[in-house]
């Protein structure tokens, strides 16, 4: 469990279909938390219409994973990670300890309460769904 910043991402595509894009995200272990996050560089997820995550280079993401190897593959819609930005001061590590995005995380990790019900709350956790409202309906025709 940690918190990292994701400092670059590329998008890859192979043929037409849904399953063969994706991106690449380069990032930085800015806050460990629980483990050893040091040896991450990079994730790779979906980045599609359906199911595909939307992560923006720069912002700051608390992250629980237990990936092999330096790169963290997410699922699609993965609930793995929480978009951070605006609540998270890289400067004041200590601090973001007591912040209510995580805290709870810290207090579940070492046994002091479970995790409430309620966490993530939904606006944090949509922050990173990459499902894009869908498209107008179709104009109407006008009878001439």
């Amino acid at each position: 469990m940690f918190v990292f910043r994701l400092d670059e991402t590329r998008y890859h595509e192979e043929g037409s279909t849904a399953r063969r894009v994706w991106a690449e995200g380069k990032i930085t272990p800015v806050q460990n938390l629980f483990g050893n996050a040091s040896g991450y560089k990079h994730l790779t997820f979906h980045s599609t219409w359906c199911g595909g995550l939307d992560l923006v280079v720069g912002h700051h993401y608390l992250i629980a994973t237990d990936a092999k190897g330096d790169t963290i593959p997410l699922a699609a819609a993965d609930g793995s990670l929480l978009d951070l930005d605006g609540f998270y001061d890289p400067g004041d590590l200590k601090g973001n300890l007591r912040r209510p995005e995580i805290l709870p995380v810290i207090q579940a990790i070492y046994g002091v309460t479970p995790l409430p019900d309620n966490y993530p709350p939904a606006w944090i956790a949509g922050r990173t769904d990459g499902t894009p409202p869908p498209p107008p309906p179709p104009p109407v025709k006008q009878p001439r």
